[in-house]
């Protein structure tokens, strides 16, 4: 096997052939990468390692080379931190043939690069456990310069039915029963005030943009600095896969103003679910889960049984999410006394991160200091 290493936008078109034939869902979208690492500020270069057989690429491991901050986090409290050289490993960016002797090689060949270049960490995002890649990083890394030891996430997926009542079926009575009672009282509520729009298509973008925004801005993922927002990279981002014609839309109208959207992302036979946000005056309706229930009869129309939620615990993805497994970020360092010691600063922070949040879970506090936070990022939103 021979590994060659790209790191600049020019030299990517020699490999985009093989990345599009590879690629499955959107983080690992090769326009989209390109677009990322245009317009972020952070990020130096792209960084792209691909292993060769007999001349032909076989398999690429891909991410960004980037100035980050490392603040490490114990549940939304985040801790003052430093700003490091990092490179961040695109999410299910081991992308062609993926065995374990490939990951093997690839993982060699980036500690040989990591103790010869000037960053400072990498960061794994969200690997299955028993993924070749997971299992290469264990075993060739010491437990000195690789921290492994931070709590797995559920990633979750809905699996639709060809027919039937579209997922209530899998939720349980009370449930469906809640569902059932808050959809009659929004209907009572706004009656024909309400306006549910399913969007494929897209001819006025930026005035769509905009009136999202005015939404999601009173959300509380913006008052944790995540979520849509109206900037250049999500118009351009979401942008490509209006041109393609797979980004698709819902809306849940109250007069002329939006109470709910969600924004999917069609790759192949899978939805994917890139952002849900609502405003939060209607909460006790719970129309986020109303409008995804409604919009799942327009996507099986299209031939699509499949949803990915992506990782996070939300409520709405336990309830509506029918397949969930494991997903874990490792993190390694340069191996130097200096970064051995950002490793267990980390690896601190997420025992103590552990610690807590199993205290509260046995105390039922979970859900409490969720809901306040939640609110307090709404009024910062606001």
């Amino acid at each position: 096997m021979e590994i060659r290493l790209y790191t600049d936008m020019d030299s990517l078109a020699a490999i985009r052939p093989n990345w599009e034939q590879w690629q499955n869902q959107p983080n690992n979208d090769f326009e989209q990468f390109l677009l990322v690492c245009r317009l972020r500020p952070e990020v130096h270069h792209p960084w792209v390692m691909v292993v060769y057989e007999a001349a032909i690429p076989v398999a690429l491991l891909a991410g960004r080379v980037e100035t980050l901050p490392f603040a490490p986090a114990i549940g939304y409290l985040k801790l003052p931190g430093i700003r490091l050289k990092t490179l961040t490993l695109l999410y299910q960016g081991f992308l062609g043939r993926q065995d374990s002797t490939t990951a093997e090689c690839l993982v060699e060949a980036l500690r040989r690069w990591l103790s010869a270049s000037e960053v400072a960490e990498v960061i794994l995002p969200a690997l299955e456990p028993d993924s070749p890649l997971y299992g290469a990083v264990i075993r060739q890394t010491s437990t000195w310069f690789c921290e492994k030891g931070g709590l797995s996430q559920c990633h979750w997926q809905s699996v639709l039915p060809e027919a039937g009542e579209i997922l209530l079926g899998q939720m349980k009575a009370k449930h469906r029963a809640t569902l059932r009672k808050q959809q009659r009282s929004l209907q009572d509520s706004f009656g024909d005030r309400l306006r549910w729009q399913w969007l494929t298509r897209f001819e006025d973008w930026p005035t769509l943009c905009q009136q999202i925004e005015r939404l999601a801005a009173k959300t509380y993922q913006r008052g944790l600095g995540a979520g849509f927002r109206d900037d250049q990279e999500w118009r351009e981002r979401l942008g490509v896969y209006a041109a393609r014609g797979t980004l698709r839309i819902a809306l849940l109208w109250i007069d002329e103003t939006p109470a709910c959207f969600f924004i999917g992302i069609r790759y192949g036979e899978v939805l994917f679910g890139a952002e849900l946000g609502y405003d939060q005056t209607l909460k006790n309706y719970s129309p986020g889960i109303l409008l995804i229930l409604w919009l799942m009869a327009r996507i099986r129309e299209e031939g699509i049984y499949r949803v990915d939620w992506g990782l996070g615990d939300a409520q709405y993805k336990r309830q509506l999410g029918a397949v969930a497994w494991p997903e874990q970020t490792l993190y390694l360092f340069r191996p130097t006394p200096v970064h051995a010691l950002l490793r267990g600063v980390l690896g601190l922070t997420q025992m103590i991160d552990h610690t807590v949040r199993t205290v509260l879970e046995k105390t039922d506090l979970t859900n409490r200091i969720r809901t306040a936070w939640r609110r307090r990022m709404i009024q910062q939103a606001g």
